[in-house]
């Protein structure tokens, strides 16, 4: 079947943008400026610049007495966690003042400048499908809950939390098809422990095309930047555009190569790509209104409905983000009740042979690498899902239980570092870790306080082991933070809204 194109015409008119659908346009619409992202001169290193010893400085937000957590502050120490985890030459007003510029030569031996991004975990690598995939997460708790971020004072800070990846995907999407998807050679990350900015070995990366199999992370990045269009067409119009022009061009180049990732990259594995690419329909749907868009996403949502299991919602499987996105827009039960259909294994009265488990103390307890993530996002969803009229009362009480087991509901226990009295002080994270005396993984107090992560949680019995060296359970991700910090400001809302104590 002839793919059809969907390019989408951005004429200024009087001053404003008039998106049209469905105009056949050339590969070469989108002007990738090659020359100018191409280097000439490999980058001088950074300077040798000692952040140890630097003792971080937070603000104290203001708590609403309605609220048994300050969701204030939890948003604004997750944004914190965020800038901690950037790549590249920082900005000027950076907040982390244990980090410094890092791997700005980054793409050098490709002979293209891919310095920045956001580091995926406690390591150094740029992986640009989770990365993708987070952004996106993190933009639509952004467009449904502003009023939350507006609230806490992070407004400016959380656009600029989901701006850093969104440049960074732009950096990296230089050809119609080509899409640079990771940075570092894992093997040799991984046997690194010391800054970021002291590495100094050539990072190859890894770049998806026609011939090199890569449709999930180039789907995933044309609906990061649909969102992002969304996230920014009334406050920059020009950049809004140039990421919808590029999530059209990527959401081509993924509809017209369907080959795994995993026959490129032995990391994130995928079980399918035909969620992602109903994710990024429904998304350019969202952006541009054009029904070519739904029509695809429904077709694809359709057949992945008769032929998948729905995994938890996270980087992987989209499944129930999507069909929730297609009730958002269409308003058809038939969505509404496949989404049901995932979220009733999530609930406490959850009696199915596929319910998901509960630790004692009641985390939906879906895999032992990194369990909070995966309750943080259904988390997420679920009050989406309530906000649009489905099942208010039990979905709002399942996200609060699960958001207040990861902030103290535990024993009293905190699993964002930096929040409460008690939280992981030995986390897996390379950074973090490098203090005065050097680098140390064990059960030693990480030398920074990496404020604001999610770490990946406790085992079946709600027991937590804070080493290092348990990287299941200690370390943090950019993954892991991006639903649970879109269900901290979807419950903020739910506060501004006076209906926390309604269920």
């Amino acid at each position: 079947m002839k793919l059809l194109r969907l390019a989408i015409a951005v004429v200024v008119m009087g001053g404003s943008w008039d998106i049209k659908c469905n105009q056949k346009g050339s590969k070469n619409g989108i002007v990738l400026a090659e020359a100018r992202r191409r280097r000439r001169h490999k980058p001088s290193s950074p300077p040798n610049l000692e952040p140890a010893g630097i003792v971080q400085t937070t603000e104290q937000k203001v708590k609403a007495p309605n609220e048994k957590y300050n969701y204030n502050q939890v948003i604004y120490l997750s944004n914190l966690f965020y800038e901690a985890q950037r790549a590249g030459k920082l900005p000027s007003d950076n907040r982390i003042p244990w980090r410094r510029d890092s791997n700005i030569a980054d793409g050098f031996d490709s002979d293209v400048e891919l310095s920045g991004g956001y580091y995926d975990a406690g390591d150094y690598l740029i992986f640009g499908w989770p990365l993708a995939s987070s952004t996106t997460v993190l933009i639509w708790g952004l467009l449904e809950y502003e009023d939350a971020y507006t609230e806490a004072g992070e407004l400016g800070h959380m656009l600029a939390t989901v701006k850093w990846p969104l440049d960074w995907l732009l950096k990296a999407h230089v050809g119609p098809d080509a899409l640079y998807v990771q940075v570092g050679d894992g093997k040799v990350e991984h046997r690194y422990w010391g800054r970021p900015e002291f590495e100094s070995k050539p990072r190859p990366a890894l770049l998806v095309n026609a011939s090199v199999p890569g449709t999930e992370p180039l789907a995933d990045a044309a609906a990061a930047m649909a969102a992002g269009f969304l996230a920014f067409q009334h406050r920059d119009p020009v950049y809004a555009h140039t990421l919808l022009l590029h999530a059209q061009q990527l959401f081509e180049a993924a509809m017209a190569h369907p080959r795994k990732f995993t026959l490129s990259s032995p990391y994130y594995e995928s079980s399918g790509y035909r969620d992602e690419l109903a994710w990024a329909a429904a998304w350019l749907h969202k952006a541009t209104g054009c029904a070519s868009y739904l029509s695809q996403a429904l077709n694809l949502a359709e057949i992945f409905n008769k032929s998948d299991n729905m995994g938890a919602f996270g980087w992987d499987s989209k499944d129930a983000g999507v069909y929730l996105l297609l009730y958002q827009l269409t308003r058809d039960t038939k969505h509404a009740k496949v989404f049901a259909s995932y979220l009733a294994d999530w609930l406490p009265q959850a009696s199915s042979a596929t319910a998901i488990k509960r630790t004692p103390r009641g985390l939906t307890y879906y895999l032992t690498w990194g369990p909070l993530r995966w309750a943080a996002n259904t988390a997420f969803l679920a009050l989406l899902a309530a906000d649009m009229g489905l099942s208010p009362g039990p979905y709002r009480a399942f996200a609060r239980s699960q958001i207040h087991y990861m902030l103290g509901d535990n024993g009293n226990f905190s699993y964002v570092v930096g929040f409460g009295s008690t939280f992981p002080k030995a986390i897996h994270h390379r950074a973090a870790s490098c203090g005065r005396y050097g680098c140390i993984c064990d059960t030693t107090p990480s030398a920074n306080t990496l404020y604001g992560a999610l770490v990946g949680g406790p085992d079946e019995k709600d027991m937590y082991l804070d080493d290092c060296r348990d990287y299941k359970h200690t370390e943090v991700s950019v993954d892991y933070n991006a639903g649970f910090q879109g269900a901290v400001a979807g419950l903020k809302h739910l506060s501004l809204m006076g209906l926390l104590e309604s269920f």
